[in-house]
């Protein structure tokens, strides 16, 4: 009888089972055969595997059965009544069994045909884990018939057992350990060849110490009848290597260690297997998981190896499709390249250490990326795209947040995807190393998730995204104002999206002799521009704050266009001037308040100011949103701006009741025209 490895929660009961019977000595007489053996094997009444078909499936149950006619007496080398299987799947013992009532014809039959764990135990692969209890005693060497467990013969199942309680199974390449209550933990790790000697260390509390090796299944596939790794299955972020204590009852404390330091392997999900029949067992209370303090190298950069200069895929995963080293990097020898990507959500990523994702922090996260065809052209990508599927969208940076809601086998895990973190900012060229940038804030959900995946996505299938140089750090961005990247010298649109239809890009030079300032491009709407979130966090209710802002106005040729300051939108729409806003979303619903003009005559052919101001109120405070824009400016026609603040009016001038009193500020802000007239 074979319990195959494709099988599982299978039980054999109330069975004779004969190996060399007398019937069957008669018919191999009388045919003569060359053997009786199954092609030269051992005849085995039981086979066992060691593993299941599922990391959920439960295990084998023998119960109430005879053997007889099985041993070395029949003629096959070997032969056994009950025999495990040499084959492995990663090297560990989870097809776990329980046998009751086992008996043999012959009461002298040695241990060596009753059990036979040979094959399995000389597989190099095997992790010597073994763990099958025996209910009634039947198989216990001692033949007192005292209930326990059949073990594998490794110093890290024996380490707990008391002096004198285990004996051997003469033959069987086992031990039998009288009483006892053994049970599995299993924890899950991140999949990095960093960690390829990592052990997680034991510690019962009365200072006995072992250790338990990691395993992992290496998926091979068949290329050209070469069986070979399965990069993408291999490496996809669903995989996971597993370490899993096999432990009596008692209170324990597990480290992961690398060469004698404790480390902690980004992220590691516990997971019970079932309860055995015996008891008492482990359980939550005896077991204490060591989470070292995370250093300053662990959070300065939480993502590892972002430069691919190792030269592997160390720490690095995919979401799809597959991931390979690419030649040349960023200004580097080596970048990390997503291959075969079927879907937008594909991409190259890895995990983060979660010891670093306190509730509150915030990171900066910034990389390197290109666009190439499967045949290493480049691809351009508009970075004012924002629907998914477009087929020229740019990249984004997801977290993929998993959450564990219990720590057994079968309970509810809750997957949930934050994004976009960081966005590939403008300007884009294809033949070039493009940037992505962003900033988050650290939530609860995050904060306290078992594992979070970064990654980069959202380029259409068929093309591979091409990152290095990527860095997540701590930082913190000031309430000196609300809003940042305001005067574009770092060269690119970070932090600044679009509102409506329209596209933004970088235009040269700006303000006052400087470098760089933002634009729109094909406007489609009259409250369509460019828009950035404030920073909520940083408005205080009821405190005012000054606004302005320098712009330049040009048509679609790009030409320089003048507006008057005296019109209102509504009555006119030519020759309006824009107006600066804020929109105040809160689920579906938004409002749209003005806090800004051009202030004072207009200068033909230069840059010109806009000022205001707003005083946020509680519904600002709690809205999802608060973005500056502009509006009110005709459709067709392009908005350019530079040198954007915010700052409260007591920053501004603290020590006045009128704001701009003195007009040192050489304009006519916070000043309007009452009844008619200009200022």
């Amino acid at each position: 009888i074979e319990v195959d490895k494709q099988a599982d929660d299978v039980r054999v009961s109330n069975a004779l089972v004969i190996g060399y019977s007398p019937l069957y000595q008669i018919e191999v007489e009388a045919g003569n055969r060359k053997t009786h053996c199954p092609a030269y094997r051992p005849l085995v009444g039981i086979q066992l595997h060691s593993f299941l078909r599922y990391r959920d499936s439960d295990g084998y149950i023998l119960d109430n059965i005879t053997f007889s006619d099985y041993g070395e007496a029949i003629g096959c080398t070997n032969s056994s009544a009950i025999e495990m299987d040499p084959q492995v799947r990663d090297g560990h013992f989870d097809a776990f069994a329980t046998f009751s009532n086992i008996t043999f014809a012959n009461p002298d039959t040695p241990m060596k045909e009753k059990f036979n764990m040979c094959f399995l135990a000389e597989n190099p692969l095997f992790i010597h884990d073994l763990a099958i209890q025996d209910l009634t005693g039947d198989l216990n060497p001692n033949g007192n018939n005292e209930p326990g467990w059949i073990i594998s013969d490794s110093q890290m199942m024996t380490a707990f057992q008391p002096d004198g309680n285990c004996y051997p199974m003469e033959g069987s390449c086992s031990l039998y350990c009288e009483g006892g209550c053994y049970r599995t933990m299993n924890y899950a790790v991140n999949v990095a060849s960093e960690y390829d000697d990592m052990v997680l260390e034991v510690t019962r509390d009365d200072g006995t110490v072992t250790e338990f090796p990691g395993y992992f299944e290496w998926k091979t596939k068949i290329v050209q009848n070469v069986e070979v790794l399965d990069d993408y299955e291999n490496y996809v972020y669903q995989r996971r290597k597993y370490y899993s204590p096999i432990v009596p009852n008692g209170s324990y404390t597990m480290r992961f260690k690398l060469n004698g330091a404790v480390v902690w392997p980004e992220f590691v999900e516990e997971t019970w297997e079932d309860p055995p029949s015996c008891g008492p067992y482990v359980s939550d209370g005896n077991i204490t998981l060591v989470t070292p303090t995370s250093t300053g190298d662990n959070c300065d950069n939480v993502i590892r190896h972002g430069d691919a200069e190792q030269g592997t895929r160390n720490l690095w995963m995919h979401s799809g499709g597959g991931l390979q080293v690419v030649e040349p990097g960023y200004n580097s020898a080596y970048a990390f390249s997503s291959v075969l990507r079927k879907g937008t959500w594909q991409g190259p990523g890895q995990f983060l250490d979660t010891r670093c994702l306190v509730e509150g922090n915030q990171y900066e996260i910034s990389m390197r990326v290109k666009l190439l065809d499967n045949d290493g052209n480049p691809q351009h990508c508009d970075v004012n795209r924002e629907d998914i599927n477009a087929y020229d969208v740019c990249p984004r940076v997801s977290l993929r947040v998993r959450q564990l809601a219990g720590n057994r086998i079968g309970d509810p895990v809750d997957v949930s995807y934050a994004y976009p973190l960081a966005l590939t900012v403008g300007p884009y060229n294809k033949d070039e190393w493009n940037f992505i940038y962003g900033v988050f804030t650290v939530t609860q959900s995050i904060a306290t998730a078992d594992a979070v995946f970064l990654f980069v996505d959202r380029a259409r299938p068929g093309v591979n995204i091409v990152i290095d140089d990527a860095k997540m750090v701590p930082t913190v961005h000031s309430c000196a104002m609300p809003v940042y990247n305001t005067d574009f010298e770092v060269g690119d649109a970070r932090f600044w999206s679009k509102l409506g239809t329209a596209k933004t890009d970088i235009y040269s030079p700006g303000y006052g002799g400087s470098a760089y300032a933002l634009r729109t491009t094909e406007r489609k709407e009259f409250w369509s521009s460019m828009s950035q979130a404030l920073n909520s966090d940083c408005l205080v209710e009821g405190t005012t704050y000054d606004v302005s802002v320098f712009i330049l106005l040009l048509d679609e040729n790009d030409i320089m266009i003048d507006c008057d300051p005296s019109l209102s939108w509504g009555s006119s729409t030519d020759n309006v001037c824009p107006t600066m806003s804020l929109r105040v979303t809160t689920g579906t619903e938004y409002v749209d308040i003005d806090v800004g003009s051009v202030t004072g005559t207009w200068t033909s052919g230069d840059w010109n100011a806009m000022h205001g101001s707003f005083t946020p109120t509680q519904e600002m405070l709690v809205a999802d949103s608060v973005r500056l824009f502009f509006r009110k400016f005709k459709e067709g026609k392009n908005i350019v701006i530079d040198d954007v603040s915010i700052v409260s009016v007591e920053a501004s001038d603290p020590n006045q009741l009128m704001n701009n009193g003195d007009f040192s500020a050489g304009d006519t802000r916070h000043f309007n025209a009452d009844r008619g007239g200009e200022t």
